[in-house]
C-alpha cells in the first residue's frame, strides 16, 4: 500500500506544481516562458478539448482521487477500479507519446504521469498476489476526493477568469472612452507619419481617420487571435489604416525577450520584411497573412513553397534577402521603438496613438474600431499620433492599478518619517542584484528635503532553505542572509535591523556568516547575542510568512514594489530607474506639490 501510495504522491506533487504555477504566474524550474513546459500547457493538449479546462486540473483531481480509493481499500482495489486505473495507464502513456512526438519534454508532466504508470504496475501486482477485492469504500471515496478537488479547482478557476474578463472590460471601457475624447488630429496638411509608430508598410489609405500600428509576432497565439480582429474590420471596409512593427519573442533577434519563447519568430519577422523589400507593400501583406496561417512556423521546404506560391520569385534569392543584414536592422529597428515606448509582450496595439488595453476581452480591437467609428473621427496621416514613451508608460500603469493593503506584521521594518506622503513595500532577496538597485534608490528618498518615503523591506528569498513558496534555489545564501537582518533586529530593534540591511545590500557579492557578525558588532550589537539569535529556529516563520505573503500578491519576479498600495510591475525603462518618477507622482496624488527632480539630485541613478 505505501509504495503505490508514494507512486501518486509524486504524480499529485508533480501536477500539482503546474496547478500552483497556472494560479500564481510563477515559474517553475524549467518551466519558464518558451520553456518545453510552457508550450505544452499552451499546446492542443494543454487543456481538455471542448471545455478548455487545464489539463494539469483534471491530472491533479485523478490522482488524488486514485490515492483516496487505494487508502480506502488499504492497498487494493475492486475490478471496475482497475479497469479505471488502467484506462488512466492509457491516458499517460498517450501525453508521453505525445510528448516525444511533438519534443514537449514537460519535466512535471514526465514525471506525473511516470508517477501514474508506476501506480498501476503496482495495482497488477497486488491483484496477481491477492485475488479479487470486492467492492467496498474504495469506489466512494475516490469519486468524492475527484469531484472535491475538481469542483474547487474549477470554482477558482472561474473566479479568477470572470475577474480577468471584468478587468480586461474596464481597461477597454477606458480605452474607448478616451479614443473618443481625444481632441482631433490634423487633417491633409498633415505631413507622413513618422517617429516610433511609424512602419515601412501599410494596409489601407495614409489619410484615414481610424489608424492602427500592431506591434506582433507571427508564432504569438494571441496575436493571431487579434490578427483575425483585423482583418474582419479589412474585410467590412472600415475606414481603417493599418501598420505592423515586429516584436519577435526570440533572443536570436531581440534582446528583450525572455529567452526562446517562440524559436521561429526572429525568421518569420525576416521573411515579412524580405518579401516586401522584393516586392513591396503588397507582397508584405501578403507574406504576412502566409506567416499567420502557419503560426509563423515553417521548414525550408514550406517557405520555398510559400515563396512560389506567393509570386515571390526564386526561392534562392529570397533567401539571400531575408538572411542578409537589412532585413535583421529592419526587424531590430521596430524592436528598439518598442522599447522606447515600454513594449514588453505582445500583441501590443495603438488605435491613434492611444493603447488599446483590454485587448484580451470578446472582440475588443472591432468593438473599439467600432466605437471610435461613431465618433467620426477626421482622417489624418497618423503625424499626431504620440503615444508616451516607455517611462510615462510605465508612471501610468503604476496609476492604473489597484490599491492593496498589507497585513500588519508584514510591514514591521520600517524607514522614514511616519508622515511621509509616499509608503513603498519592496519584497526582495538580499542576494539579488536587482533588489539592491532598486533599495539603494528607494533609500535615497527615507530622509531629505524632497518628497519623503516610509519604506518597509519584506523578505522573498529565492531559496527554498527557508522559502515555502520558491519555485527553485536561485541564492543558495538567500536565507542565512534574511535570517542575518531578523537576528539584528531581535537583538538590536529597527537600528539593528537597518545596519544589517545596508551591510546586506552593500555586499550582495561578498556575504560571509563571518562579516555579517562583524556587521553585527559594529552596529553595537553583542556577537553572542547574534549568534544566538541565529541559532533559532523559530527565526524562518516571519521570513516564511513574508513568502507566502508575496505569492498571495501574485509575485511573479523580484524586487515586487508596491507604491502607496499600487503594484509598480516595471521600475526600469532602458537605462533609466523610474521610482523617482513615481515617487514624485505619488506625493502629488497625496497632495504634496513638488518641482520634478533635478537630473543631476542623484536621484535618477540608473542601474547597471
Amino acid at each position: 500500500m505505501v509504495v503505490g501510495a508514494l507512486a501518486l504522491g509524486v504524480a499529485i506533487a508533480s501536477s500539482g506544481m503546474l496547478v500552483y504555477q497556472h494560479f500564481t504566474g510563477i515559474s517553475l524550474p524549467g518551466c519558464g516562458p518558451g520553456s518545453p513546459c510552457a508550450q505544452a500547457a499552451a499546446s492542443l493538449w494543454g487543456k481538455v478539448p471542448g471545455v478548455g479546462w487545464p489539463t494539469s486540473f483534471v491530472g491533479l483531481a485523478y490522482f488524488v482521487g486514485a490515492l483516496a480509493a487505494w487508502l480506502a481499500g488499504r492497498g487494493r482495489l475492486p475490478a471496475a477500479l482497475i479497469w479505471i486505473a488502467r484506462l488512466g495507464a492509457l491516458a499517460s502513456v498517450f501525453f508521453l507519446s505525445v510528448s516525444v512526438v511533438e519534443r514537449l519534454f514537460c519535466l512535471y508532466c514526465l514525471v506525473a504521469q511516470s508517477g501514474n504508470l508506476a501506480f498501476v504496475g503496482i495495482v497488477e501486482l497486488s491483484r496477481k498476489r491477492g485475488g479479487p477485492v470486492t467492492r467496498g469504500w474504495q469506489f466512494p471515496a475516490g469519486l468524492a476526493a475527484f469531484l472535491a478537488v475538481g469542483g474547487l479547482l474549477l470554482s477558482a478557476n472561474t473566479q479568477a477568469t470572470q475577474q480577468a474578463a471584468a478587468k480586461a472590460e474596464r481597461s477597454l471601457a477606458e480605452t474607448t472612452s478616451q479614443l473618443t475624447s481625444q481632441p482631433a488630429a490634423a487633417t491633409s496638411d498633415a505631413p507622413p507619419a513618422q517617429g516610433v509608430l511609424a512602419g515601412r508598410y501599410r494596409l489601407g489609405p495614409e489619410l484615414s481617420p481610424i489608424r492602427i500600428v500592431m506591434f506582433t509576432d507571427y508564432q504569438c497565439p494571441d496575436c493571431k487571435l487579434l490578427e483575425a480582429q483585423l482583418f474582419r474590420l479589412v474585410d467590412e471596409k472600415a475606414p481603417i489604416a493599418v501598420t505592423i512593427r515586429h516584436f519577435p519573442f526570440s533572443s536570436d533577434c531581440n534582446p528583450h525577450s525572455p529567452g526562446q519563447m517562440h524559436a521561429n519568430a526572429c525568421w518569420a519577422s525576416r521573411a515579412a520584411e524580405a518579401a516586401g523589400l522584393i516586392g513591396g507593400n503588397d507582397a508584405f501583406w501578403r507574406m504576412h497573412r502566409w506567416l499567420f496561417e502557419r503560426g509563423g512556423s515553417f521548414t525550408d521546404e514550406q517557405l520555398r513553397e510559400g515563396i512560389v506560391t506567393l509570386g515571390l520569385g526564386e526561392p534562392r534569392a529570397f533567401e539571400q534577402v531575408m538572411t542578409g543584414p537589412e532585413t535583421l536592422a529592419r526587424v531590430k529597428a521596430d524592436i528598439a521603438d518598442a522599447v522606447r515606448l515600454g513594449i514588453y509582450n505582445t500583441p501590443f496595439i495603438f488605435i491613434n496613438g492611444v493603447e488599446l488595453r483590454g485587448w484580451t476581452a470578446p472582440d475588443a480591437l472591432v468593438r473599439a474600431v467600432r466605437t471610435l467609428m461613431e465618433s467620426l473621427p477626421p482622417p489624418s496621416t497618423g503625424s499626431a499620433d504620440t503615444p508616451p514613451e516607455a517611462a510615462e508608460k510605465l508612471v501610468e500603469d503604476w496609476r492604473r492599478n489597484p490599491v492593496v493593503s498589507f497585513a500588519p506584521e508584514l510591514l514591521r521594518h520600517a524607514k522614514g518619517p511616519d508622515d511621509s506622503p509616499v509608503t513603498i513595500v519592496m519584497f526582495g532577496d538580499y542576494a539579488e542584484k536587482f533588489t539592491g538597485q532598486a533599495d539603494a534608490v528607494i533609500r535615497l528618498f527615507t530622509q531629505g528635503s524632497g518628497p519623503t518615503v516610509k519604506y518597509h523591506f519584506v523578505h522573498f528569498p529565492v531559496d527554498q532553505a527557508c522559502n515555502p513558496i520558491a519555485p527553485r534555489t536561485m541564492h543558495p545564501d538567500a536565507c542565512a542572509r534574511a535570517q542575518a537582518a531578523e537576528a539584528a533586529a531581535m537583538v538590536g530593534g529597527p537600528d539593528g535591523f537597518w545596519a544589517m540591511h545596508d551591510y546586506l545590500m552593500s555586499n550582495q557579492t561578498t556575504f560571509t556568516p563571518d562579516g555579517a557578525r562583524v556587521a553585527a558588532m559594529g552596529a553595537g550589537i553583542d556577537a553572542a547575542q547574534f549568534d544566538d539569535a541565529m541559532s533559532q529556529p523559530f527565526l524562518k516563520d516571519p521570513i516564511a510568512n513574508d513568502c507566502r505573503a508575496a505569492s498571495g500578491l501574485g509575485l511573479t519576479s523580484i524586487p515586487m514594489i508596491f507604491v502607496n498600495g499600487r503594484h509598480l510591475p516595471r521600475w526600469q525603462a532602458g537605462n533609466e530607474n523610474i521610482i523617482p518618477r513615481v515617487i514624485y507622482a505619488a506625493a502629488e496624488e497625496s497632495a504634496f506639490v513638488l518641482p520634478p527632480p533635478s537630473q543631476t539630485d542623484g536621484t535618477n541613478a540608473s542601474p547597471k
